[in-house]
């Protein structure tokens, strides 16, 4: 069995989608929490890469990137799936330039955070940007010379 990654809980916590790499592609799968029982989420085909797949807090849809094999992550893009149209091939998000890694939804589930490049002189740098989710406009959070990755929102507290 090939190593599972990349898990994320539905927002009732009782059913995970991940990353599995089998037959020389990246695809995403979904199980319920007993893990009696697994299938492909997304069908892609072989000539695409899907992975890290993120479920929405307030409604049954899962974003993933995609990619075609073998290129680099910046030419990664974001698709969409509600879990009932599962087995089908999912729809692009048009959220502005590519790449769109790394996502993570908001506890509110109106806004997501990203990885995503900038070109600064001459550059190219992973930076963190935030965006709505009707996409009316990204944005970007940092700007430092440093590398700046793997965004998540902090949790909101319980009164």
């Amino acid at each position: 069995e090939r190593p599972t990654t990349q898990p994320a809980w539905s927002r009732f916590g009782d059913m995970i989608v991940y990353t599995i790499h089998r037959y020389e592609s990246y695809q995403v799968l979904w199980m319920p929490k007993d893990g009696q029982q697994n299938d492909q989420l997304v069908r892609s085909g072989l000539d695409v890469w899907d992975s890290a797949p993120v479920w929405s807090p307030i409604e049954d849809k899962i974003l993933f990137n995609q990619r075609y094999p073998n290129t680099p992550l910046n030419a990664t893009w974001l698709m969409g799936i509600t879990f009932e149209a599962r087995g089908g091939t999912g729809e692009k998000l048009e959220a502005g330039p590519r790449p769109i890694l790394n996502v993570d939804y908001s506890p509110d589930g109106l806004w997501l955070t990203f990885n995503g490049l900038e070109n600064l002189d001459g550059s190219v740098k992973p930076d963190i940007y935030i965006l709505p989710l009707d996409g009316s406009g990204r944005i970007r959070l940092t700007t430092d010379p440093g590398t700046d990755v793997d965004p998540v929102w902090r949790p909101v507290p319980i009164p």
